[in-house]
This record gives C-alpha cells, structure tokens and sequence, in this order.
C-alpha cells in the first residue's frame, strides 16, 4: 500500500510540476492541442495549448482565465472585436496569436502577462497600443502588421529583450528615438508607412540584422547607421531619398540593399569597402549619368547591380 501512495504521490507531483513549468516551443509543439471550448473546458487544468483558429466564437468568453497552465494560446480569425480584461490572468502564457480578427484596441491587463514572449496581431484594427505593453520584460517577438497605428510609441522600446518587430502596412509617421534602446534587436520591418525618419539612435542597434523601410517617405540616411554593425540586408525602396552618406560603406557585414525608386545620382566611393554585399537594387533612379553608371560598375565588380542603363 505505501508504495502505491509513493507512486501516485510522483505522478501527482509529476503533473504539478510540469503545470507550473515554461515549456520550450519545441516542447510546446509536442503537446495536446485543444482545438474547441467545450474539449478545453472539461479539463482546463491540463491546457497548456489551445488553437481555437476559426472557431466561430462571437467573443472571448469572460471565463478564459480558468486555463491557469495555458502556454501558447491562438485565437486567429474569429472576428472578435475586443478581448476581456481576464485575458491578463493567464500566468503562465508564453506566446498570444490574435491575427486576422477585428480588434480596434488591447486591454490594459495585457501587460500583466509577464513570460509572454510572443504577441502577434497582425490583421485588426489598431489605432494605439496601451502604455502597459512596456511591462512585457520577456517579450521577444512582437508582431503588429496591417493596422492602423499611427505611432510606434517609444514605450514600446521599454521591452529590451525584442528580437523581432514589425509594423508594417500601418500608418506610421515618424520612428521614435527610443528605438535604439532594444539592443537584441535583429530584425525591424516596418514597410509600407508614412514615415519621414530614421532616429540617429537606429547606431545603437548593434546586432541589427534585417531593416526593411520601404515605401516610406524617409528623405535622409543618418550617418549613425554605421554602427549597426550587424546589418547584412537594407531596403530603402520607394523612399524620397537624395544622398546616401559616405558612412554605409562601413557596413561591412552588408549583403543586400534596395535603393530602387529613389532620386539618388550617387553611390559613395566607401561602398568599394562593402565586401560582402552581393546585391543592389538602383532601378527606377534615372538620376545616374553615364560617368557615375561605369564608376558604379567599376568599384562594385562582383556585386549584381539592378539599375536603368541609358
């Protein structure tokens, strides 16, 4: 009989364990999904995913806070307008997928989710993001493309360890200078905007991989860009640039770059230095004479250069 009680006190103790422990995402992947409310809600201490994608659900019900161990929660396309203010008492949940609904707004309780790690909600209707995000200490990866922001608040930079931002297809303005607080920063897409700047502070970005702001209304490179050491692929397309400072020929990590569509006439003698870049994209610029066209060609041998030849 005592070992029986030893052996149901380990699974017990197992169980307990495991609920109270952040998964990995590869761990994540291995487990159950619940895929409805009514499967999840007969046993919803044992949710740890939950994909209700689709489901139908006019709303979020109130009651979601009963998955205490939940982990990684999606709740794509399903036309929700709002999210409950219980969302925030999920302890444990590490990654929030709200893609392809309609929400206009996040509650504030949102910051209250401490270990979130991911936040996607590409998709909705945003207009402002509460101040509370900037508690999200753990956040990594924050996704925002396809809503109608009209500022990237600088308080979103408060989360230091963001790996990944993008918001692009928003209405954006301007680029905060707070920016450059975000040192783990690789990646930020924020395409497809009205934005008119790049903060001098983008220099601080040091591990700064892949920037991606075209189709923008941005008129001047900072020369601070190059201490971004990192970056390997720019694209500036479809901008209102007229120079590109002698300072880009520093980035010497620099793979690819796209200039196309700008009213640049030239490409600085530093860029000989960019060893590792492969490709440039200068088409749609007619601003090129002949001499700067064979300069180009000259100094960039062995890199592919798209550009109009006339």
């Amino acid at each position: 009989m005592n070992k029986f009680y030893v052996i149901l006190f380990f699974l017990l103790f197992s169980y307990v364990s495991k609920s109270q422990t952040l998964l990995s995402s590869e761990e994540l992947d291995m487990e159950y999904i619940y895929t409805t409310m009514d499967e999840a809600n007969k046993e919803p201490e044992k949710v740890i995913v939950l994909d209700l994608l689709n489901s139908g659900l006019p709303v979020l019900p109130d009651d979601i806070s009963k998955f205490k161990n939940i982990q990684r929660l999606r709740l794509l396309d399903n036309g929700f307008v709002s999210l409950p203010s219980t969302i925030g008492d999920l302890p444990l949940l590490q990654e929030l997928y709200l893609d392809k609904n309609e929400l206009t707004s996040l509650p504030h309780e949102i910051g209250n989710l401490k270990n979130l790690k991911i936040l996607s909600v590409n998709d909705n209707y945003l207009d402002s993001l509460p101040e509370e995000i900037s508690n999200l200490k753990n956040l990594q990866y924050l996704y925002l493309s396809g809503n109608q922001l009209t500022e990237l608040p600088g308080f979103v930079f408060k989360c230091r360890n963001l790996i990944v931002i993008d918001v692009s297809h928003n209405n954006i303005q301007s680029l905060p200078n707070e920016m450059g607080f975000c040192a783990n920063l690789t990646e930020f897409r924020a395409s497809t905007n009205f934005i008119t700047n790049i903060p001098a502070t983008i220099g601080s970005l040091e591990n700064l991989n892949l920037l991606y702001l075209q189709f923008n209304q941005i008129d001047k490179i900072p020369s601070q860009i190059q201490n971004a050491k990192s970056l390997e692929v720019v694209s500036l397309a479809n901008n209102n640039i007229t120079e590109i400072p002698e300072e880009m020929g520093y980035l010497t990590n620099l793979q690819e770059l796209e200039l196309q569509n700008n009213n640049i006439s030239i490409i600085p003698e530093s860029f000989k230095k960019l060893h590792n870049l492969t490709y440039i994209d200068l088409s749609g610029t007619n601003s090129f004479s002949e001499e700067e066209v064979k300069k180009i060609e000259k100094m960039l041998t062995n890199v592919y250069i798209s550009f109009p030849l006339e």
